[in-house]
């Protein structure tokens, strides 16, 4: 399986940012997890599920749909982080909603492929965790499936 490293998918996300002022924080080591950052990855998953949804609504037919079922997917990813956080953490950690920022589709579709980066990333590093490995593996193998669609979808722009 292909590994993405820390340094090439921050590079790729600024430059998805197009200027935008932007430093993601690192990511700990699979090795030294222990739920932190799960918060963070929290918030990146309900940002991706409310672009996916805007998105949607930019496109029709099969489109459409693929763009819902990826949200559904995205919604997926949060309930299970959020599990794992209880777990880990004892409690749910208390996020704002992400807003909807009006943006033409192109840029939605670039943003929303960085975040599904970030996140593939953050899934592969902790796939070797003796507990959730196997979620994390499972995640990060549709967060990549999500990744080629939204690449597709860029690339049939007219």
């Amino acid at each position: 399986m292909e590994r993405f490293h820390s340094d090439q998918v921050r590079k790729i996300w600024q430059r998805v940012q197009s200027g935008m002022a932007y430093t993601p924080e690192p990511a700990p080591p699979a090795e030294m997890y222990t739920g932190t950052g799960i918060p963070e990855l929290i918030a990146r998953g309900q940002a991706e599920q409310v672009m996916l949804l805007q998105l949607s609504g930019q496109f029709s037919g099969k489109n459409r749909e693929i763009l819902r079922q990826m949200a559904k997917k995205a919604q997926s990813h949060t309930a299970i982080l959020r599990g794992i956080c209880a777990i880990t953490e004892g409690a749910l950690p208390k996020l704002q909603s992400p807003k909807l920022k009006n943006a033409p589709t192109a840029v939605l579709l670039r943003r929303c492929y960085g975040h599904c980066l970030q996140s593939l990333s953050e899934y592969t590093q902790r796939e070797n965790d003796p507990q959730y490995g196997s979620t994390f593996q499972h995640m990060a193998e549709q967060e990549k499936n999500h990744c080629r669609i939204l690449l597709a979808l860029l690339g049939s722009l007219k």
